[in-house]
């Protein structure tokens, strides 16, 4: 699978549960873990952080204040490394 993110265009692969994304503009390939591909995942379908919480909280069994906490860190993370599609700033600050 090949998407186009915020700064070009990525080349996608899942493994596993895991996700690994070339950046082929970078020539840097990141491995995400089960958690940040599902965030990562969320994001790319347009669901917002508090979504992406309440789901990890009934997921996960945490309560949602922590689950937040957690989903808006990942989101800065992805941000930083320009994987994401930057819907999720929309409505929300992390």
């Amino acid at each position: 699978m090949t998407v186009d993110c915020q700064e070009g265009a990525l080349v996608v692969r899942e493994v596993d549960g895991e996700t690994l994304i070339l950046d082929t503009e970078k020539n840097l390939v990141h491995q995400l873990n089960r958690t940040a591909t599902l965030v990562w995942r969320m994001e790319r379908e347009g669901l917002a952080p508090e979504t992406m919480a309440a789901a990890f909280a009934q997921d996960f069994e945490v309560d949602e204040h922590h689950a937040l906490e957690d989903v808006r860190a990942a989101l800065r993370k992805l941000e930083s490394l320009s994987l994401l599609s930057m819907r999720w700033r929309a409505g929300d600050t992390p």
